[in-house]
């Protein structure tokens, strides 16, 4: 989650068919636009804040702990973790739940 993402060889029509799947994803712009931050990095983590700003912490928000880097923010972070476990949860169970109709329905 370091350096600049291009310096890692992606040619353009690797990235246009990223691109292309992004948005083909799903109908909802709030979604999409927040895919497109994240696939852009324009979500600014405290650390590159604080780079910008120097009153500014470099602490993460939620916790106030660790250095609030890009990578920390998404995927390390306490909170974070257990907001995606709990949308990974839900997730697993409307699926589990709509198989079990489709199977009662087959029976």
């Amino acid at each position: 989650a370091r350096g600049n993402i291009l310096e890692y060889g992606t040619d353009l029509e690797k990235w246009q068919k990223l691109c292309s799947q992004n948005y083909k994803l799903t109908m909802s712009t709030a979604y999409k636009e927040n895919l497109y931050k994240m696939f852009y990095r324009w979500h600014l983590p405290p650390a590159r804040i604080a780079k910008m700003f120097r009153v500014k912490s470099v602490k993460c928000w939620k916790r106030h702990q660790i250095l609030g880097s890009y990578y920390h923010m998404w995927w390390t972070c306490v909170e974070a973790r257990r907001y995606w476990t709990k949308i990974h949860t839900i997730g697993k169970s409307d699926c589990y739940q709509r198989n079990q109709k489709i199977m009662n329905k087959i029976q």
